[in-house]
This record gives C-alpha cells, sequence and structure tokens, in this order.
C-alpha cells in the first residue's frame, strides 16, 4: 500500500495515508476507529482547511519534508520528500493553498527551500 497524492484544483486527495487524532470528519473518505483514536487513510483535504505550510528535515534522506497543520486534525499531516518530484509537488501544494486561502502561514524555510 504506496502513499499516494494527487493535486486537484479545489483539495488534495489522499490514498493510504494514516492520521490519527482526528478531531472531525468534515472531509470526505473512508474512515475507521481504533480504540477510539480515529484513523483516515484514503480522504479528501479541501486547501481551505490548511492553515499552516512548514518544512521539517527529513533525517533519512537529508530533505524536508511539508508538514501542514490542518483545522481539523490534531497533529500535522506530513508528506515526506521520499515521494516522486516532492519539490514539484510542494510549490504545487503552496500555490494552490495561497489562491484558496491567501492568509495561509508558509513557513519561510520551505520558500527558501522552494526557491519562492
Amino acid at each position: 500500500s504506496r502513499q499516494q497524492l494527487t493535486v486537484k484544483q479545489d483539495s488534495l486527495n489522499f490514498k493510504n495515508f494514516k492520521l490519527k487524532n482526528v478531531r472531525s470528519f468534515a472531509f470526505g473518505g473512508s474512515v475507521s476507529s481504533e480504540k477510539s483514536e480515529a484513523t483516515k487513510s484514503n480522504f479528501d483535504l479541501p486547501y481551505g482547511k490548511i492553515e499552516r505550510l512548514e518544512a521539517g528535515r527529513d533525517v533519512l534522506f537529508w530533505r524536508q519534508n511539508l508538514y501542514m497543520t490542518v483545522e481539523d486534525i490534531a497533529t500535522p499531516v506530513v508528506i515526506s520528500s521520499a515521494m516522486k518530484n516532492h519539490k514539484r509537488l510542494y510549490r504545487d501544494i503552496v500555490e494552490q493553498t495561497q489562491i484558496v486561502r491567501p492568509g495561509v502561514f508558509v513557513d519561510k524555510k520551505l520558500e527558501k527551500y522552494l526557491g519562492l
């Protein structure tokens, strides 16, 4: 089960991503519950729900992972630098999020990493 991420015009489509501590299910997708800790694996995430976009060092690849703080999720959604064409993917996410939510916080480290 490989993680897949599709950038769409109004949302991101996640496949095989595990998110824990999801407070509400305001966006669609499959949901399973384990010991009162919700887990999502396939879902759409609207850009309007993204509050922060930040870079964080990946200790295995020595590149930057993308950390997204999302309204209804207690822990950041992490998009690994191991994904194919990760810089282009990060740039597309930042650009689309800024179009939908102009006031979104974008980390200066992330901007420098992407050359924005």
